[in-house]
C-alpha cells in the first residue's frame, strides 16, 4: 500500500499546484485591461502637448464624462449580467446555461443602449449651456457613452465566465490602436485627435462583440430571442439582486465622487463648468494605482468557487473542513491584497516625489492611496458577506464612503485636498463596519454549518 499512497499524494499535490497556477493566471489576466487602459491613456495625454489648455480640458471632459457616466448607468445591469453568466458557467445543463447567457447579454446590451440614450438626452442641456459645448462636441460624448456602455456589459460577461484571456488580449490590442490612431490624428491636426480615439474604442467594441459571439454562441444556430423578453425580465431580476446592484452602483460612485466634486469646484472658479486638468486629477489617479492589488481578490474569487458551491454538502466533518479552508483562503487573500497594495502605495509616493515633485500632488496621492487600502477591504468583504445573507452591510459600508466624500463639498473651494480626506475618512469608517461584521460572521461559520447539517438530517 505504500507505493500507491505516495503516487496518489503526488498526483493530488500536482493537481492542486496546477489549479493554483490557473487561478493565479486568471487573476493576473484580470488586471491586464486596466493596465492597458491606464498606460495608453497616461502616455497619450502626456504627449498631447501641442493642445491649447482649454481644448485639452474639453477633450478630457468628453472622454472622462463618457467613461464615468457609462460605468454609473450600467452598474446595475453589469451586476445582473455578471451574476447570470457566472451561475450559468457553473451549470451542468449546457443548453439551458447557453440560453441564460444569451438572454443576459441581450438584456445588458439593450438596456445599456437605452440608458445611454436617456442619459445623453438629459445631459445635453448641461453640456450645451453650462459647459458651452457645440452640438458636434456633444455628439462625440454621446457616441463614446454608447460604445463604452456596451463594452462594460460584454467585458462583465467574459469575466463572469472566467474567460479572462479574451478581455486581456482584446483590451491590449485595442488600446494600442487607441493610442496609435489618436496620436497619428493629433500629429495631423490636434482637432482630429478625438476621431482617432473614437475609432480605437470602436475597434475595442467590435473585437469584444466578435469574441462574445464566438464564445457564447459557439457557432451554433441561435434560437430566436424575443428582444422584448430581456427588458421585461428586468423588474424580476432587480427584486432578486437589488443589494448587489446597489453595491455595484455606489462602488463606482465612491471611486469618482471626490474627483467630480473637485472638477465642479475648480470648473466654477475657472468659469468653464468642469476643470479636469490639475493637481487633484494627477494625484487622485496616482492614488488609485494600489487598486491593482485586486489581483488577490480575483485569485480568492477563483479559489472559493468550488467551496462556495458545495459549502453545506456532505457530513459535518466535511463541511467543517471546507469552512476551515475557506477561512484560510480568506485570510491569505486579504493579507496578499494589502501587501501588494502597500507596495504599490510606496511606489506611487516614490514616483510622485522623484518625477513630479509637487507637494500638493504628493499629499493627494498619499491620502487617496491610503484610503484605497481600506476601500479594497470593503470590496473584498463584499464577496464574503452574501454567504451569510448580509449583502446590505456592504451597501451601507460603501454608502458611508460616498457620504464622507459629500461632506467635503463646503471645504473643497478652500483646499482641494479635503476631497481626498473625505474619501479616506469614509473608506476607514466603511472598512470598520464591513470588516467587523465579516470577521464576526466568519467566526460563527461553524455554527452556521451545524445548523445546515441539522436541517439536512
Amino acid at each position: 500500500m505504500g507505493a500507491p499512497s505516495v503516487n496518489l499524494r503526488t498526483l493530488i499535490t500536482r493537481l492542486s499546484k496546477k489549479i493554483d497556477k490557473v487561478a493565479l493566471s486568471n487573476s493576473a489576466l484580470f488586471i491586464v485591461p486596466s493596465l492597458a487602459t491606464t498606460l495608453a491613456s497616461f502616455i497619450l495625454f502626456y504627449l498631447l502637448r501641442g493642445f491649447d489648455a482649454g481644448k485639452l480640458n474639453t477633450l478630457a471632459v468628453i472622454l472622462m464624462s463618457s467613461v464615468i457616466l457609462s460605468l454609473v448607468t450600467t452598474a446595475c445591469i453589469q451586476f445582473v449580467v455578471y451574476r447570470v453568466v457566472g451561475e450559468a458557467s457553473l451549470s451542468k445543463e449546457r443548453l439551458t446555461a447557453r440560453s441564460s447567457v444569451s438572454r443576459a447579454i441581450a438584456l445588458g446590451v439593450i438596456s445599456s443602449v437605452v440608458f445611454s440614450v436617456v442619459v445623453s438626452a438629459l445631459s445635453f442641456p448641461y453640456f450645451k449651456y453650462v459647459l458651452d459645448f457645440s452640438t458636434t462636441q456633444f455628439s462625440y460624448f454621446a457616441i463614446l457613452l454608447i460604445l463604452y456602455s456596451i463594452i462594460w456589459i460584454l467585458t462583465a460577461a467574459f469575466w463572469a465566465s472566467a474567460r479572462y484571456k479574451f478581455p486581456a488580449l482584446i483590451y491590449t490590442i485595442s488600446y494600442c490602436a487607441v493610442f496609435i490612431l489618436s496620436y497619428l490624428m493629433y500629429r495631423l491636426n490636434p482637432g482630429y485627435t478625438i476621431y482617432g480615439y473614437i475609432t480605437g474604442i470602436a475597434i475595442l467594441l467590435t473585437l469584444l462583440s466578435l469574441a462574445s459571439w464566438s464564445v457564447f454562441k459557439g457557432g451554433e444556430q441561435p434560437k430566436k430571442l424575443k428582444l422584448l423578453e430581456a427588458p421585461l425580465a428586468l423588474p424580476k431580476v432587480i427584486s432578486k439582486d437589488y443589494w448587489g446592484m446597489l453595491f455595484q452602483t455606489f462602488y463606482i460612485i465612491a471611486i469618482f465622487l471626490d474627483k467630480i466634486i473637485v472638477w465642479v469646484s475648480e470648473g466654477a472658479k475657472a468659469g468653464n463648468g468642469l476643470q479636469f486638468l490639475g493637481p487633484y486629477t494627477t494625484g487622485a489617479f496616482l492614488g488609485l494605482v494600489p487598486t491593482f492589488s485586486v489581483v488577490a481578490l480575483a485569485h480568492f474569487s477563483e479559489k472559493i468557487k468550488p467551496l462556495s458551491k458545495d459549502m453545506y454538502q456532505g457530513t459535518l466533518s466535511e463541511m467543517r473542513a471546507r469552512i476551515e479552508e475557506y477561512k484560510r483562503l480568506y485570510r491569505r487573500g486579504l493579507l496578499v491584497m494589502l501587501t501588494i497594495g502597500l507596495i504599490l502605495l510606496i511606489l506611487v509616493i516614490g514616483f510622485s516625489v522623484y518625477f513630479i515633485g509637487d507637494t500638493k500632488v504628493l499629499m493627494i496621492a498619499l491620502t487617496i492611496a491610503t484610503g484605497i487600502l481600506f476601500f479594497e477591504v470593503i470590496l473584498y468583504d463584499s464577496f464574503v458577506l452574501p454567504i451569510f445573507g448580509k449583502n446590505y452591510i456592504s451597501v451601507v459600508s460603501i454608502m458611508v464612503v460616498c457620504f464622507g466624500e459629500a461632506l467635503t463639498v463646503p471645504f473643497v473651494s478652500n483646499d482641494i485636498w479635503y476631497a481626498s480626506m473625505g474619501f479616506l475618512g469614509g473608506s476607514f469608517i466603511g472598512f470598520l463596519i464591513s470588516h467587523s461584521q465579516a470577521t464576526r460572521l466568519l467566526s460563527e461559520f461553524d455554527y452556521n454549518a451545524f445548523r445546515a447539517f441539522q436541517a439536512s438530517s
